[in-house]
């Protein structure tokens, strides 16, 4: 399969939209993540989450208007 030319079509906006919102994520990942003041927790399951990791997924998960 030749996928230059047997993709399908894209669309731009969402594309453009997805881009933009996964820099926000890697932006707010970067800014939390080097300061010396975040937490963490155990979830149920045992293991660590952060506030970070919630934000970001949050941040993802929250349906938003382009």
């Amino acid at each position: 399969m030749d996928y230059a030319f047997d993709a399908p079509p894209v669309d731009r906006e969402l594309l453009e939209f997805a881009v933009r919102l996964l820099g926000r994520a890697g932006w707010m990942s970067a800014q939390g993540f080097f300061s010396d003041d975040w937490h963490s927790r155990l979830k149920a399951d045992g293991t660590e989450v952060t506030e970070i990791d919630v934000a970001v997924e949050e941040l993802i998960s929250v349906p938003s208007t382009r």
